[in-house]
């Protein structure tokens, strides 16, 4: 499976990770996303859609929320969307209107292609511009 997201993401999540609070999920997140089963989230954008946004809480029901979207014919998840449920950064799940505008931003990052991959190297995230992974 290929991991990318977008700037947004990318810049949520190196904030929130720099957090001392925060930076425990580390190591659990990249569990999730390079050995875990990203069919394992809750679909949150309606029954059979046809680009599900999944909702996948990392430890336990009161830590970190990530949600992605999952193109499962490319073997794709675009993840555009982090947060904790508690601490300083804490909040509530998202709503139907944020739900739409992060489709849209990923939308915009794919067609201005600034959307970015998502690799692991030594054990920390690397992001690299998806145009520029025939680079390397």
């Amino acid at each position: 499976m290929d991991i990318y997201c977008t700037p947004q993401l990318k810049n949520e999540l190196k904030s929130l990770l720099k957090l001392k609070s925060y930076r425990k999920h580390t190591k659990q997140l990249i569990q999730f996303l390079f050995n875990g089963n990203c069919f394992t989230g809750t679909i949150i954008n309606g029954v059979n859609p046809p680009i599900p946004l999944v909702k996948k809480r990392i430890n336990s029901k009161k830590e970190l929320r990530i949600y992605y979207y999952l193109f499962e014919n490319r073997e794709e998840i675009y993840l555009v969307y982090v947060h904790p449920k508690t601490g300083p950064k804490g909040r509530s799940n998202i709503s139907k209107i944020e739900q739409t505008k992060l489709l849209k931003e990923l939308l915009h990052s794919k067609e201005n292609k600034t959307d970015l991959s998502i690799l692991l190297d030594n054990n920390k995230l690397r992001y690299i511009l998806r145009k520029d992974l025939g680079c390397l």
